[in-house]
């Protein structure tokens, strides 16, 4: 069973929201509404680690709005399973840190 790391698609909404406690889209997790204008749309990235159509672990990072003036990606949400290969973020972190550096992003900070 291989675990793929991979970029979201709308088609992963409704697992990722399960796999969040309390969600709530109108406010703390108002930027699960467009994943794609919220996180590709400001030099982000949203990743899903997924193992036979599950979604196991994600992470998603993008530019905000204060920290523009310092080139800084922050790393905004981040979760897995608690069934989940422990070492997953630190994959999704890895992916997330060559983003940046490809978008010649300053630093990274969560």
């Amino acid at each position: 069973r291989a675990v793929q790391i991979r970029i979201f698609n709308r088609q992963d909404d409704k697992e990722l929201r399960s796999l969040i406690d309390d969600l709530d889209l109108d406010q703390r997790d108002n930027d699960l509404r467009n994943v794609e204008s919220t996180y590709f749309g400001h030099n982000g990235i949203f990743l899903v680690a997924e193992e036979e159509g599950r979604i196991l672990a994600y992470m998603g990072a993008r530019e905000l709005a204060e920290n523009q003036a310092e080139n800084i990606l922050t790393v905004t949400r981040s979760a897995m399973r608690q069934s989940a290969d422990s070492q997953l973020l630190d994959k999704l972190l890895a992916v997330v840190l060559n983003h940046a550096y490809q978008l010649d992003f300053a630093k990274v900070v969560r």
